[in-house]
């Protein structure tokens, strides 16, 4: 039931619900089984399966308010949804608070590779952009437009006012 290597997670479409919670202070105290919640999750576990993919994170010192972590994949938004509905029922569940909840979808890819660099060039077409050194002797000779991004010692420093306020 484990997400990890699952061929599921390689196809599109795929939901993902994220649900954080924290666990109650009082469930080690009013004697609640292990045995039992372990064997209730395991029950879930395989209501779902072939439906939906689990994976379980411990959030112990990533957040104070969020203890554990579900993270449930499945083909349609309501099975995960409704495994997650479901968990809440167990003894376990009954003992945590949702603080999180985060649903997103798998899809392809949408970044591009650079092309490679002998391509690159090729389509920006001739530049027009002066060489390193032309502009290195424009800035000594105090030649570049505008002022350029440098100004000589002696060139007077104004402030124009960009706002109508006072």
């Amino acid at each position: 039931m484990s997400s990890h290597g699952a061929a599921m997670l390689d196809e599109t479409g795929i939901f993902g619900v994220f649900a954080a919670f924290t666990l109650d202070s009082r469930w080690g105290n009013e004697g609640e089984s292990t045995g039992d919640t372990r064997t209730e999750i395991d029950e879930l576990l395989a209501d779902y399966e072939g439906e939906a993919l689990l994976d379980t994170y411990l959030m112990d010192g990533a957040s104070a308010e969020t203890d554990y972590l579900l993270r449930v994949h499945a083909r349609e938004l309501q099975a995960a949804q409704a495994f997650v509905r479901d968990f809440q029922k167990t003894g376990l569940g009954r003992r945590s608070r949702r603080t999180e909840t985060f649903v997103g979808i798998i899809r392809d890819l949408s970044t591009h590779p650079r092309p490679p660099i002998s391509t690159r060039n090729s389509r920006i077409g001739p530049t027009k952009a002066p060489t390193h050194r032309a502009m290195r002797s424009r800035f000594r000779s105090g030649k570049l437009p505008d002022g350029g991004p440098f100004r000589k010692k002696s060139d007077p420093i104004s402030y124009a006012s960009t706002s109508s306020r006072r």
